[in-house]
């Protein structure tokens, strides 16, 4: 596909070689043929450019992008152009692809007949399969008065999936830390749990708590409590989809944060030798997948994550947290990622997540929005101003009542930024793993 049009250079001329052409017209009318001379001239130069202007047949296009992209990362695709035709003026490629592979608008490229690559930073917005299905170049001939925008296919079909890029730097925060060998073996350690291992001497550092007074009595020294780190224990990670999660923040939608924040809590449960599902729900539930231990699972759980599709409706929690209860044989430490609006659209999930912490051991992990926070914190210099910090304020309260309301039952709770919401799950798994919680 092909479109001709003048450039604005061609423009130009036409109206400079128009008003020229009107003086001498107005000193004697015989001279009017000149205005058609004119005009004439313009027109011929338009198509001489036009037809030593470069065609489809002149240009070699190629487009490489990496494939699967990961949602949220900046990645770069290489456009690579040749012409046979020689070096075309002021030439621009634009994409006719998904939108949210997020491609720049337009790019300027220099087509020769040497070849050049051009890189191209594109940041997907969304998972699932996307497509670019043609590129779009719009260059001027040689005289820069025709401009042609010629349509060349490409067909190329991209798989966005959730970020291991995300998972990997959050992780790298939690690389060091002694409890991550909790459970990975036979670990012994001071603190509480269920599996008493043995007695050890007291030393400065230790945990008082640990202390046994009876046994230290007996052997007249400070003696300690050791035990054994349980592992095998099954970790659900239930993820809502429904229309909240589909909100962005950051440029990115809050259902991927979950899953980044959920991957990350799924590698540190590998890696402690936990067994990890997951499980979705937005208007009707999804399906649970089987547990998997190892870190080499954690592959499999990416995949799987790719899968939650964003959705437009309502969360049923009723649905999704009771068929959620049914499945589960053994008491689980089950961790739910979600979000709330207010109090009255929270009542329905706190009363179903309350029935789950009676036999599980419930996470709630909701994420802030930083915008609310800003709000909040700003100082307001207009009467418009004060009517938003205080939709706003009200906001944030509803939503530290319904945390608070939560923790009452009994319900550990994780609400935090986008951004430290992993760390956040992270500490609070590790500090039920060391407590032998589950």
């Amino acid at each position: 596909m092909m479109t001709l049009s003048p450039s604005p250079r061609w423009f130009a001329i036409a109206v400079v070689a128009g008003l020229t052409s009107v003086v001498p017209t107005i000193a004697g009318e015989h001279l009017w043929p000149l205005w058609l001379v004119s005009l004439a001239v313009v027109i011929l130069l338009f198509c001489i450019d036009a037809s030593l202007a470069p065609r489809r047949r002149h240009l070699e296009v190629d487009l490489e992008i990496p494939n699967p992209l990961s949602v949220g990362v900046e990645q770069t695709a290489d456009l690579s152009c040749r012409s046979s035709y020689g070096r075309v003026r002021t030439t621009h490629a634009r994409f006719e692809c998904s939108h949210d592979l997020g491609f720049p608008d337009g790019v300027a490229i220099t087509l020769d007949g040497d070849g050049h690559t051009t890189p191209i930073s594109l940041r997907p917005r969304r998972r699932g399969a996307m497509s670019v299905d043609a590129v779009w170049f719009r260059y001027t001939g040689p005289l820069g008065l025709a401009r042609r925008c010629l349509r060349v296919s490409v067909d190329l079909h991209i798989k966005v999936i959730s970020s291991i890029h995300a998972v990997r730097a959050l992780a790298l925060a939690f690389s060091n830390p002694r409890e991550l060998m909790h459970g990975l073996k036979i670990e012994r350690y001071t603190g509480d749990g269920s599996n008493f291992h043995a007695m050890r001497q007291y030393h400065p550092g230790l945990d008082l708590q640990t202390l046994d007074w009876k046994a230290s009595a007996r052997h007249r020294r400070l003696l300690c409590r050791e035990f054994r780190a349980e592992r095998n224990h099954h970790v659900v990670l239930a993820i809502d989809t429904g229309r909240l999660m589909a909100e962005e923040i950051h440029r990115l939608p809050r259902l991927d944060h979950a899953i980044h924040a959920a991957m990350l809590l799924s590698l540190m449960s590998l890696r402690t030798g936990d067994r990890v599902s997951l499980y979705s729900f937005a208007a009707t539930p999804g399906a649970l997948t089987s547990a998997v231990a190892g870190t080499n699972s954690l592959h499999s759980l990416l995949d799987t994550s790719t899968g939650l599709n964003y959705s437009d409706e309502e969360t049923n929690f009723t649905l999704g947290i009771t068929q959620l209860a049914a499945k589960l044989k053994r008491r689980s430490l089950v961790v739910v990622l979600t979000d709330f609006v207010d109090t009255v659209a929270a009542e329905l999930m706190i009363e179903n997540i309350r029935r789950l912490a009676r036999i599980h051991l419930v996470v709630f992990a909701a994420m802030r929005n930083p915008e609310i926070d800003q709000l909040t914190d700003a100082m307001p210099r207009s009467m418009s101003d004060v009517e938003r910090v205080v939709v706003a304020d009200a906001l944030a309260q509803d939503r530290r009542t319904v945390i608070r309301r939560l923790q009452r039952l009994g319900i550990h709770c994780v609400d935090a930024r986008p951004e430290e919401l992993g760390g956040g799950l992270v500490h609070r798994y590790l500090e039920i793993k060391r407590r032998e919680m589950v």
